[in-house]
């Protein structure tokens, strides 16, 4: 039997990093490449609880699509963004991790026969305008079950972030002494993107599961840092990552600059502002039009400097008043 001809088989190796990143940078990239193949075939590598998000390329194109799952769980590091970090906090080299995660690969019987379409490592960001990623709505068809769906943060990194039990539990006797239904987000992929779409708003700290409720179409409010912190190489604002840069659905939101460890009374209070203005309804399952017309615009302005300062197509002045004034 003759060996496949390596040129024309595209492999995508299992995402380390960040579940928001891989939800608003990899999956997208994957989707977007996948749809201009036009010969040859694919293999997607996966780890078991992220298949939902790729089991809609098997259908996507006209090339034949192959899922394999793969087991990184003895991986070295934590994920941090695109890539992994070792137990000083220190970025594991790109060389490095691309070398644990061939092994990976192997271990799960995957022939090393194409081009590999590796990640950056490096925190690279893909647009999410539709020239470098493609996304698709998650949410599904549901009845509200919920008015506010807590999202907490409970993640290795930045331990000091995360809320305590205590403190979310006292979140919910407000909001239900206010006449509200509230339900916390579920572990599994599969079970939070069906409480997201049986809840009219997601609510919690900074978190990748808020990242998923814009994918669920699910309207969301956020706090976190105010706009002096930036992340990332371009230097968004948290506030710009999830009102305009990472909502490429267009998702109704809403970010407050109530720290990491807001008082549970601010919290509820933001809540239910948010509900109120953008909370779903049967009048309005997909949020109201001035919304959706402020979220175009800002999209619009964030085109003249949410990538690489490098490429030099707008002069710095105008990125700077696009970035501080108009995103």
């Amino acid at each position: 039997m003759s060996r496949p001809d390596a040129s024309q088989v595209l492999i995508f190796p299992p995402y380390v990093g960040e579940f928001g990143w891989e939800l608003m940078n990899w999956q997208g990239v994957v989707r977007r490449r996948l749809v201009r193949a036009r010969r040859g075939s694919a293999i997607v590598a996966v780890t078991a609880d992220r298949r939902a998000l790729y089991e809609d390329l098997t259908r996507l194109t006209s090339i034949n699509v192959s899922l394999v799952a793969v087991d990184i769980s003895r991986l070295a590091g934590r994920p941090s963004e695109d890539h992994r970090i070792d137990d000083r906090g220190q970025p594991i080299e790109p060389h490095a991790l691309r070398e644990a995660v061939r092994a990976v690969m192997r271990d799960a019987g995957m022939e090393a026969v194409g081009r590999i379409e590796w990640p950056d490592y490096r925190g690279r960001l893909w647009s999410t305008g539709g020239d470098e990623q493609l996304f698709r709505r998650l949410g599904r068809p549901r009845r509200p079950r919920w008015d506010v769906l807590l999202v907490p943060r409970a993640r290795d990194t930045s331990p000091e972030r995360n809320l305590p039990p205590a403190w979310w539990d006292e979140l919910q006797d407000r909001l239900r002494g206010l006449g509200l239904s509230v339900g916390t987000y579920p572990p599994g992929l599969g079970a939070a993107i069906d409480a997201l779409s049986a809840s009219r708003l997601a609510a919690g700290g900074s978190t990748g599961g808020l990242h998923l409720a814009a994918l669920c179409g699910c309207p969301h409010f956020v706090w976190g840092p105010d706009d002096g912190q930036r992340w990332t190489r371009i230097g968004m604002s948290n506030r710009q990552r999830y009102e305009t840069i990472w909502n490429p659905l267009g998702t109704p939101v809403r970010y407050a600059a109530l720290g990491w460890r807001p008082s549970t009374a601010d919290a509820a209070e933001g809540i239910v502002a948010a509900l109120t203005l953008l909370g779903r309804t049967a009048a309005r399952p997909r949020g109201r039009l001035v919304d959706r017309v402020s979220w175009l615009a800002r999209r619009q302005a964030a085109r003249l400097w949410a990538r690489p300062a490098t490429t030099g197509w707008c002069p710095w002045r105008w990125r700077e008043f696009a970035r501080a004034r108009l995103t």
